[in-house]
């Protein structure tokens, strides 16, 4: 974790030092195998079998992309809409506090809700849903920023009701099905959105609506 932390530093990803300390306080190995947590740790990406599936993790550059263009701070309310293990909820939380709120979408089950909100259960700030990851149920607007961390077409319109008018913030992966995408943070301002690149990499795609794949 501080070898991860520490090159992520010299390469310039990392300029926060909330960021850099929820990091090195969050232990990924408490959410993922400690086989996966040493990959995440290393950069590398989980290995998914089946065009589809919802990744379990996405590497330690990823994440930390995700939060400098967020930048939480106390108080924020954010949404994962792809809480799978719950590791990047558990970031969002140290990084809002007890006054922020991470609302997280589960989209495998009331079983798989049950286990994730147990295993974020050290987090009272985090809500923890059931539902399709893609049509955002159960979630109600305004939010800081929304995080999904899979590859879509583009970035559904119908999302931006989820976000705070004047400065709330998507960050997803956008682009082909089978080459690399971007990862983009597209800001909400007066009901317009503009959006910026902030890295280039593979990710998987993600069924669902408004996804490559329908189901």
């Amino acid at each position: 974790r501080e070898d991860a932390v520490r090159r992520l530093l010299q390469g310039g990803v990392l300029r926060s030092e909330s960021i850099v300390a929820a990091l090195l306080s969050v232990r990924a190995e408490d959410f993922l195998s400690e086989p996966e947590a040493d990959a995440m740790y290393r950069d590398r990406w989980p290995d998914i079998k089946t065009e589809g599936l919802a990744p379990p993790w996405l590497s330690i550059s990823a994440y930390a992309l995700a939060l400098e263009a967020f930048n939480p701070s106390a108080g924020m309310r954010m949404a994962d809409l792809l809480g799978q293990r719950g590791y990047f909820a558990a970031l969002l939380a140290a990084l809002v506090g007890d006054d922020g709120q991470v609302q997280v979408l589960c989209s495998e089950g009331r079983r798989t809700k049950r286990a994730l909100a147990k295993q974020l259960k050290g987090f009272k700030q985090v809500n923890v849903i059931a539902g399709a990851a893609t049509e955002v149920e159960g979630l109600a607007g305004d939010f800081d920023g929304v995080f999904f961390p899979g590859a879509l077409p583009a970035i559904p319109t119908s999302w931006q009701k989820l976000l705070l008018d004047n400065g709330g913030q998507v960050v997803t992966f956008v682009g082909p099905r089978f080459g690399v995408q971007d990862m983009v943070a597209a800001i909400q301002r007066n009901g317009a959105m503009g959006e910026r690149v902030i890295a280039r990499m593979r990710v998987p795609i993600v069924a669902g609506l408004h996804g490559w794949l329908r189901a």
